[in-house]
């Protein structure tokens, strides 16, 4: 390895020969907390991707710094260290950008070219066709980006998802951010909020949502102390094959798809015996909805994982599975979640409820599964003593409004059946999700929202 003084020697000659304008990288994880202030003085401006949540996968035994640590190291030197994108400022335009991909940089760019510390809800989409127009480009096909589903591996993305221009226009329209008394909604008691009190609390900032969030701190203290718990626990998605449509979803493939699979009763037994065997103490199980699978097969594959762990929790259906199986056996809600716990299922994930208003829905998922089934399936499991998570879906076509309503839904729905073992947020990933490629989602939830 090259010891200090030549790899300060190898950054300092790099500036002098590059000049002022040239980006110098160093990974500060590679010197010790001491030396970075050596690493700055050599000519160094740029950390590189520094992540406290995943290892350097490189350098697996240099953990990185924490990001206070490395502010306060940089900040000794002169320096204050800020958030940049995966490129630098001078190339966020033409010719480095495609001018397709420039309306969602800029909903991430402040400014200076830098990471937008707030992403805005609900910034503006500017069609393709505008954004090439203002270019004068004209040689640029402005149609919806399919890379993350091309034809030789999803054949049927245009009959699937339809007409876009339809779903834009029913894309709710943004809620202009109200005057937040957060002050007047924090004097109240936790759990005794309205709906535009809740809204304040979800939309403040700076100091406001400081306050906020040390509130919450304190509830959770009081309520639980200072532990945090997990549980060891295996997925078994036992098909990706799906043919609901969600507008959101890049999980769903077709029967003739590349990328298809389903999970023989003996592969599932299999994943559950091996999860077992490794500490596992839950196995969630869910899947896509494939109309060629057997009436019983929610039935059959629950048997199998018992079958391969006896022991083994099993948190397995979501309510749009629950409706889906209820239907194909000709059953009612209730009998269908009988059977399945006769089967073996424990519990139930909460999912599929996204947002919890049927405006959104209507637009995520071309109306798969209203507000009110999805309340009717998990608030008869909990009557007959299935617990169920409760989720909520967020980042996409959403807003503040959407949030606090669903929230206090949540909580009426807990106050009433008490089956709810938790809360648990999904900030919506847009990565190849047809409704981001086609120009109506937001690129995901902001830090600030999370």
């Amino acid at each position: 390895d090259a010891d200090l003084e030549e790899f300060l020697a190898a950054i300092a000659v790099t500036r002098l020969v590059m000049g002022p304008r040239m980006r110098v990288q160093a990974p500060p994880n590679l010197v010790d907390l001491s030396e970075t202030a050596a690493l700055l003085a050599a000519g160094v401006d740029d950390w590189g991707g520094v992540s406290p949540l995943t290892p350097d996968h490189v350098n697996p035994e240099r953990p990185w710094p924490d990001l206070d640590v490395l502010a306060k190291a940089s900040a000794d030197k002169g320096f204050v260290l800020t958030e940049r994108l995966t490129a630098h400022p001078p190339y966020l335009g033409e010719p480095w950008l495609d001018p397709r991909v420039a309306p969602h940089v800029a909903a991430l760019r402040d400014d200076r070219g830098l990471a937008r510390d707030v992403r805005p809800q609900g910034i503006p989409w500017q069609e393709p066709d505008d954004a090439l127009r203002s270019t004068g480009r004209t040689d640029l096909h402005a149609t919806v980006d399919t890379t993350g589903r091309s034809s030789d591996r999803r054949t049927d993305f245009d009959d699937v998802y339809g007409d876009w221009d339809a779903v834009r226009a029913s894309v709710p329209a943004p809620v202009q951010r109200l005057g937040s008394d957060v002050a007047g909604a924090l004097r109240k008691a936790p759990g005794t909020y309205t709906e535009s009190e809740a809204l304040a609390l979800l939309t403040a900032e700076g100091a406001d949502l400081e306050a906020v969030c040390r509130l919450a701190d304190d509830v959770r203290r009081d309520t639980v102390g200072d532990e945090v718990t997990f549980v060891v626990n295996r997925n078994i998605n036992f098909t990706n094959v799906c043919y609901t449509g969600c507008r959101f979803c890049a999980f769903a493939q077709r029967r003739t798809d590349a990328d298809a699979y389903s999970l023989s009763l003996e592969e599932v037994a299999e994943r559950a015996a091996e999860a077992w065997a490794v500490g596992a103490t839950e196995v969630c199980m869910q899947g896509g909805i494939d109309p060629q699978l057997p009436g019983t097969a929610y039935l059959d594959l629950a048997r199998a994982v018992k079958q391969g762990a006896p022991e083994l929790h099993l948190h397995a259906y979501s309510p749009m599975e629950v409706v889906n199986g209820a239907a194909r056996m000709g059953v009612s809600i209730k009998e269908f979640l009988e059977a399945a716990r006769e089967a073996g299922v424990d519990s139930l994930p909460g999912t599929a409820a996204e947002i919890l208003d049927d405006e959104v829905r209507w637009v995520l998922t071309k109306g798969k599964l209203p507000t009110a089934q999805w309340l009717e399936v998990v608030t008869t499991a909990h009557s007959i003593g299935l617990p169920t998570t409760s989720t909520m879906m967020y980042g996409h076509v959403d807003a503040p409004h959407h949030w606090a309503a669903h929230l206090l839904l949540l909580r009426r729905t807990q106050l009433e059946s008490g089956g709810f073992t938790e809360f648990v947020p999904l900030p919506f990933v847009h990565t190849n999700a047809p409704l981001y490629l086609a120009g109506v989602a937001r690129p995901g939830p902001t830090l600030r929202d999370n």
